[in-house]
């Protein structure tokens, strides 16, 4: 029996390494028609500019065939600081949209406070409204939610402030509540 598990052990093994040895092969021989720069273009036009940079670095550094033009497409993709401001702001806080890193950013940071619970309120009130396929019953409970328990500090300290004046007129001495006259 135990000569059986040995030859069996030895016999997957030696499976496990001729298909590892194809595939490799086969990936070899498929990534020979890969084209960077087409692959970049294609990731910038799916909105993916982030992955698109990084690949476009990860080329510019590795490839000596067609780096002129994976630099220029690098030199492309760069963020300018209004493109970042505009991504953080526009896409992030204000839309809640996630392109990239800033837009992520933004639409993180405007969800940690009301403001983001205002707008994802707002736009899927006007998808419910719209009859528009996309709205999504969860966001908008969860924004509910988010916008009422912002709040509650809000009514604690409402409710604070007339219980304290409440107190503070009971106590005051009759010659205000007779008026100035």
């Amino acid at each position: 029996m135990k000569k059986f598990c040995k030859s069996c052990l030895k016999f997957s093994l030696l499976l496990v390494l001729i298909f590892s040895t194809v595939l490799a092969l086969y990936v070899q021989y498929k990534g020979a028609g890969f084209d960077p720069i087409r692959e970049i273009q294609r990731m910038k036009k799916d909105n993916l500019r982030d992955d698109a940079l990084d690949m476009a670095r990860f080329f510019k550094e590795s490839q000596d065939k067609n780096a002129n033009d994976i630099f220029e497409l690098a030199k492309d993709l760069e963020y300018s600081t209004s493109e970042k401001i505009k991504s953080f702001t526009w896409n992030g806080v204000v839309k809640g949209e996630v392109y990239d890193t800033y837009s992520g950013f933004g639409a993180i940071s405007s969800d940690m406070v009301i403001v983001g619970d205002l707008r994802d309120i707002g736009i899927q009130s006007w998808k419910y409204m719209t009859h528009d396929p996309e709205f999504d019953s969860l966001i908008a409970v969860l924004s509910a939610a988010g916008i009422g328990l912002s709040s509650t500090p809000y009514f604690n300290g409402t409710n604070a402030l007339a219980k304290s004046t409440f107190k503070y007129l009971k106590r005051m001495p009759a010659s205000f509540e007779k008026g100035v006259l």
